[in-house]
């Protein structure tokens, strides 16, 4: 899914991998701050278009539901 790691078959490879850790290290940082966003009582019509544009920019990527390991299920 990634070109930056396209070359890489093991997962020892892409731990390793800089360009991975820094996407992955985004995502992480992305991911705490719409946790946080979504705990507000109340979001500002600015935070609520910035995470409308974040999904319109990830949409056509496709992501399947298969595509993540599942750690444990709520």
């Amino acid at each position: 899914m990634f070109l930056f790691a396209s070359s890489l078959e093991l997962a020892s490879d892409m731990l390793k991998n800089e360009m991975v850790q820094l996407h992955a290290n985004q995502v992480i940082e992305t991911v705490d701050k719409i946790v946080i966003l979504l705990t507000k009582s109340t979001i500002s019509e600015q935070e609520k278009k910035a995470l409308v544009e974040l999904g319109k920019q990830h949409y056509h990527f496709g992501l399947k539901k298969e595509y993540f390991i599942v750690i444990f299920e709520l």
